[in-house]
């Protein structure tokens, strides 16, 4: 199975369903690389790409990568479809926590009955070190723009 064209098909796919304007980019580290521009029914950037067996998605400072060999190609695709169609409508966020201006660490929020939980963190080395309190601050990144309806 050619995974690359697998992941193509899929980035099309998923941009398709949404409406979203999808931008081919050319890059050393990616054998395939997309990037989906803040648009009108999207507040932010989303960079999706595919290197080796590795699915990464990229919004902010967050990195999700995800192996998608062959055997594990299916389920790769029901764990971050609904990631990113979460974060399109709305359920889904990322948090950068920083401390002094730097991202320390980052992680994938799904809404559910009422409150926000964690999915996917991904943690940040800077200075070694993270002190609560001191120079910290939270920065959200949520979809603030609706779909149409038709």
């Amino acid at each position: 199975m050619d995974l690359k064209y697998t992941a193509d098909n899929f980035f099309k796919e998923f941009a398709r369903r949404h409406s979203l304007r999808l931008e081919y980019a050319d890059s050393g580290l990616f054998e395939l690389q997309v990037r989906i521009p803040a648009q009108e029914t999207l507040s932010f950037n989303v960079q999706l790409g595919y290197y080796g067996d590795v699915l990464q998605v990229t919004v902010g400072e967050h990195i999700g990568e995800w192996y998608i060999c062959d055997a594990a190609i299916d389920k790769a695709w029901q764990t971050v479809l609904p990631i990113l169609d979460g974060l399109i409508n709305g359920e889904c966020r990322i948090i950068e926590f920083r401390q002094f201006g730097r991202v320390w660490k980052t992680a994938i929020e799904r809404f559910s009955t009422d409150r926000w939980s964690s999915i996917s963190t991904r943690y940040h080395t800077f200075l070694g070190l993270h002190w609560p309190l001191i120079g910290s601050q939270s920065i959200y990144i949520h979809n603030k723009r609706t779909p149409p309806t038709a």
